[in-house]
């Protein structure tokens, strides 16, 4: 199968890193990624199909991704986040194509606590997709409380992995660490209110 992950950024973060974890270990699939030129570096570097688009431009990446799609037979597009999400579906539209389009909701959105624009255009496209990932329980269960209207069916929460090093460091002591009797504790992401 031949998928495109479509990032809206050209900055390393969390959608990011998930992306590059799945094109470094799907074996089984063609993946390309189209992102910010910056970004785009990064994923070449790690030995991956990676594309620039002017994410800012969205007639242009409507542009870009008929052409790529058509010339690459893309099956999927993997758009991760809304913007993404709403200018794949514009395209399958406008152009008629047969491109399956999964959104990746990657956040506990604020805005979809109020009935502004944004959640009104969420509440547009949403269903629209023909599936959603969650990234983790709290996404989900965010959209259930305030995002009504998504039809679960068509959902499913894949929790955000971590690379497992090949190093074994479960055996190392506090004393070893120097740091006496503190009470330790992990986090990864960032310690925001939208991260749960």
């Amino acid at each position: 199968m031949n998928i495109l992950h479509l990032l809206p950024t050209d900055q390393f973060g969390g959608a990011e890193k998930v992306v590059l974890q799945l094109a470094q270990y799907d074996k089984n699939n063609n993946l390309y990624v189209a992102c910010g030129e910056n970004l785009c570096k990064m994923f070449k570097n790690n030995n991956i199909k990676a594309y620039p688009i002017f994410i800012n431009k969205k007639l242009n990446l409507i542009r870009f991704l008929n052409k790529f799609i058509q010339e690459n037979q893309i099956d999927i597009i993997h758009a991760h986040d809304n913007t993404v999400s709403i200018i794949s579906y514009v395209y399958k539209l406008i152009f008629n194509s047969k491109v399956k389009i999964i959104s990746h909701i990657h956040n506990t959105y604020p805005w979809l606590k109020y009935n502004g624009i944004y959640k009104k255009i969420d509440k547009i496209f949403r269903n629209k997709y023909d599936f959603n990932i969650y990234c983790c329980d709290k996404s989900r269960e965010h959209y259930m409380e305030y995002g009504k209207y998504i039809d679960d069916t068509k959902c499913k929460v894949v929790e955000n992995g971590i690379e497992i090093l090949p190093q074994n460091n479960e055996n190392i002591s506090k004393e070893q660490l120097e740091i006496g009797n503190k009470f330790i504790y992990g986090f990864i992401g960032r310690l925001d209110k939208q991260k749960g």
